[in-house]
């Protein structure tokens, strides 16, 4: 049996002080322990400790949803643990279709993006991440009415 390298990563939430911030934890979990600790600041603030982190298939890329309007797409290093070219995707100026962003999967190719997204009305998008605008190719796939304290998930397998 051949033992992997994992990574955990997660944004931190002071919530005691509910201090928004944009940094990012990461541990390296390897058949010898844990370690290579790092934290990172890069991105947009997180304003909630809702949401998911996301990696795409290939591990190359990392969605970050939190719940309160924040859809946020970065490349992965995979050998260093670290996050670099943080992409916003929100229509400019406004970010409040994404709220109660709670979960995202990505195609098996890792271009398309699918995010469950709960304000009034529960709604799936797709997103095309190989688009020069990515909002600008958001096609919702489904709409559907579910009381506001309902979380959903789903996650793609191969």
């Amino acid at each position: 049996m051949v033992m992997a390298d994992w990574w955990l990563i997660f944004p931190r939430w002071d919530n005691f002080t509910s201090n928004p911030n944009n940094e990012f934890h990461s541990y390296l979990i390897s058949p010898n322990g844990i370690n290579n600790y790092s934290v990172q600041t890069i991105g947009e603030t997180h304003m909630s400790n809702q949401g998911e982190l996301t990696f795409s298939p290939n591990g190359e890329k990392i969605i970050n949803t939190d719940g309160v309007d924040l859809l946020e797409v970065f490349d992965f290093n995979r050998c260093t643990g670290m996050l670099s070219n943080p992409v916003l995707i929100n229509p400019a100026g406004n970010s409040s279709n994404y709220y109660g962003t709670w979960s995202s999967a990505f195609s098996p190719n890792g271009n398309i993006l699918y995010v469950s997204s709960s304000k009034d009305t529960n709604h799936v998008y797709q997103l095309d991440l190989t688009a020069s605008n990515i909002y600008a190719s958001r096609i919702n796939l489904d709409t559907f009415y579910v009381p506001p304290h309902s979380t959903w998930q789903f996650k793609t397998s191969t």
